[in-house]
């Protein structure tokens, strides 16, 4: 009985526009208070489990994006140029010298 009752007030719930009104927006309907009460627990749980699922996918992102940037250089490109010039010149230095 719940679950056509879900199904009869979801796109009511889709248009509440913010969090909280579900329950005030259910109950303007013609609905009675104990579904009232189980369509406002399923809608709040759904809510969470969207929450967990998002967080959860968040948290897989960060991990990966981690893992990826590992091999990221430590040095500024300015400071390896010069570094590849100093050591350009040693060279040319040590191979003038007989």
């Amino acid at each position: 009985m719940v679950n056509s009752h879900c199904a009869r007030y979801r796109t009511v719930l889709d248009g509440a526009g913010h969090f909280g009104d579900e329950r005030t927006i259910i109950e303007a309907t013609d609905a009675e208070p104990e579904v009232v009460e189980a369509l406002v627990e399923n809608y709040e749980e759904s809510q969470l489990e969207a929450l967990r699922a998002a967080l959860f996918a968040s948290a897989i992102i960060v991990i990966i994006a981690l893992f990826l940037s590992r091999k990221l250089p430590t040095k500024r490109v300015d400071e390896i140029a010069a570094e590849t010039r100093e050591a350009e010149a040693a060279l040319a230095l040590d191979e003038d010298v007989p």
